[in-house]
């Protein structure tokens, strides 16, 4: 089980969710929602992988944000299900 330290909120999760479909329509507002999810309780740990999805969107490459934001699912289902 993961620590109180590396829970993630709900809310959070629910809006990396939400990122993801955005990802996956190639829709450019999923920039706003990458830098609303990184006010977000728990996500600081991923910090890194969130600047990568930011400068991969604002180059306009969905493919590369969504690689980045696969990582961080399978990080994220490692601290919970390992």
């Amino acid at each position: 089980t993961p620590s109180a330290d590396s829970a993630i909120p709900e809310k959070t999760v629910h809006i990396i969710k939400k990122l993801c479909l955005m990802i996956d329509e190639s829709d450019i507002a999923a920039l706003r929602v990458v830098a609303e999810l990184q006010e977000m309780p728990g996500i600081e740990q991923y910090a890194k992988t969130m600047n990568a999805v930011t400068l991969a969107l604002e180059d306009y490459d969905f493919d590369l944000a969504k690689k980045h934001i696969d990582a961080l699912h399978l990080s994220m289902a490692s601290l919970y299900f390992s």
